[in-house]
């Protein structure tokens, strides 16, 4: 049984169209959910592919020449922070390329060193040469360059002596790199100033790269269904369901609509209405409103109470003269004044008369019958209820 008025009220007015609506959602939402977990759901998702990666990297070296050295001579040094003129007064540099994930590949290698002048960080004056150049086949080589560092350095004193104080000449040495693969094609370029430190010189920049390539490429996956949308789904439908069946349940058609309209009302306005009985003899005038809303209405209007007859559900305010009442039984008259219908005593035959009629208050002549005389004094004019003319 429906506790809530309001509930009663909506299941009543609307309780069929609502449980045909929960059917239909319970039905969508069962049958999403099922699609959702047997249906595999694709997807089209961009991969990188096709992988290579081209690494370059340098490496120095140069033999001890000198016979009063820190080394014995023709020690050959590696990779050192700085290098001595009196020691080695020569360096060669080496470039090693590799290319991974080819199968086959072009590799260029080009050593130049240039001189220039520079003032406040711009160039007015340079000059490249190259000193090595070589192309090989196959996915890794290495090309070695050697520098005269010794005369390097000559060659730069003489240059800031023509230049003068209008700016400062340096030594850079480049490195070119080109390569082609079955794939892809690139390149880079190195470079490190030749740094002269007094007795000793040095290359102070980093001559390495690498490079990443791949391809992207359009793959269809599968994703399994989503577990969560799937349940909500589920229990969507399974709650609409057992909506639908407990409206049903409830029997929409046999709830009274306007009680329990009356009913939500009460309980909405329960600190205006207060129980009482409403005397009969009343004589005010009546004003018949259409909804319990409306008798509480007027009862904020007029800063009275709402009384609540319950021996015959008359929801009334009485002010000054006049009474505003509403009954689901019909007109003041009708609410206050009940008619009931008596069974009929007399008039007929007696079940067992033989057709004849029973003895009515009256008898078939008119005169009354002997009980009724006696009962009242006779017909002598005794009687207390005496109907005659004074003579």
């Amino acid at each position: 049984m429906i506790d809530s008025p309001r509930l009663k009220l909506l299941v009543g007015t609307h309780g069929l169209r609502l449980a045909a609506v929960l059917a239909i959602v319970a039905v969508l939402a069962v049958s999403s959910a099922g699609w959702l977990a047997f249906t595999p759901q694709t997807e089209t998702v961009t991969q990188q592919g096709h992988h290579q990666q081209v690494t370059t990297t340098t490496a120095t070296s140069a033999v001890v020449t000198a016979e009063d050295s820190l080394w014995p001579k023709g020690t050959e040094l590696r990779d050192k922070p700085v290098y001595l003129f009196n020691a080695t007064p020569e360096m060669t540099v080496t470039a090693r390329t590799g290319v991974q994930g080819a199968e086959r590949a072009t590799i260029d290698h080009e050593w130049q060193l240039t001189l220039l002048a520079e003032s406040d960080g711009e160039v007015f004056w340079s000059e490249t040469e190259t000193l090595t150049a070589e192309t090989h086949e196959g996915t890794a080589g290495n090309t070695t360059t050697t520098v005269d560092v010794a005369e390097l350095r000559e060659r730069v004193q003489r240059q800031q002596q023509k230049v003068g104080t209008a700016g400062t000449v340096r030594a850079v040495l480049r490195l070119n790199v080109e390569y082609e693969t079955d794939r892809y094609q690139g390149g880079t370029t190195l470079s490190t100033p030749i740094e002269f430190r007094g007795d000793a010189f040095a290359l102070p920049g980093e001559l390495s790269d690498r490079s990443q390539h791949s391809t992207p490429i359009p793959t269809e996956v599968t994703r399994p269904a989503d577990r969560g949308l799937v349940y909500g789904l589920g229990g969507l439908g399974l709650l609409a369901l057992a909506g639908a069946a407990g409206i049903v349940y409830q029997r929409p058609d046999t709830i009274d609509v306007e009680r329990a309209r009356n009913e939500m009302y009460r309980r909405q306005y329960d600190e205006w209405i207060s129980p009482g009985v409403i005397p009969d003899g009343l004589a005010q005038a009546f004003v018949n409103v259409e909804s319990l809303e409306d008798v509480v209405d007027v009862a904020i209007d007029t800063n009275e109470r709402v009384i609540h007859d319950t021996r015959r559900d008359l929801f009334a305010v009485i002010s000054d003269n006049v009474v505003y009442y509403y009954s689901a039984e019909g007109n003041w008259e009708e609410t206050m004044f009940p008619s009931f219908e008596v069974p009929d005593s007399g008039g007929g035959p007696a079940p067992d008369s033989g057709g004849e009629p029973a003895p009515g208050p009256l008898a078939p002549d008119g005169d009354a019958p002997d009980d009724f005389e006696e009962a009242f004094g006779g017909g002598d004019g005794d009687s207390p209820l005496d109907f005659s003319e004074d003579e």
